[in-house]
């Protein structure tokens, strides 16, 4: 077990977007962050109860690189039609001093709804997760 005086922060995720960034599955689970002052504790020396799952995430990783197209105007007479469902991927989006900040991608020529779902984490540790639909329609 943790010693109550090590414990730095204690939070309960019960809602499915911010369970969602640690793996949950599904609406009946809850995910507790336990964040320690020393950033850590030794599994070795832990007394870990029966029915406690311990995960250890394994933290941030480096960039990779996410095919995105380039068009120019002239570009859409070839008659390849555009079909990709994953249509974007940004891992270091970098915000301004005021919190603002933009990105630019094109949509695939399937029309209907689309979901942006924005994830990060800031220097501290804190996840945040926005999600935004919007619609795809015929020119």
């Amino acid at each position: 077990m943790i010693p109550v005086q090590g414990i730095e922060s204690i939070e309960v995720l019960r809602t499915m977007p911010y369970k969602f960034a640690y793996g949950a599955q599904d609406e009946k689970s809850m995910i507790f962050v336990i964040t320690t002052k020393e950033g850590g504790v030794s599994l070795n020396k832990a007394i870990i109860p029966k029915g406690i799952l311990t995960i250890t995430p394994t933290g941030l990783y480096a960039d990779k690189t996410f095919y995105k197209p380039t068009y120019e105007a002239s570009d859409n007479t070839n008659g390849i039609k555009d079909l990709r469902t994953m249509i974007h991927w940004e891992p270091s989006i970098v915000i301004n001093k005021s919190g603002k900040t933009s990105f630019e991608f094109y949509t695939p020529d399937t029309t209907g709804t689309y979901r942006i779902i924005i994830e990060g984490i800031d220097i501290n540790g804190r996840i945040g997760i926005k999600t935004v639909d919007f619609n795809v329609r015929e020119k």
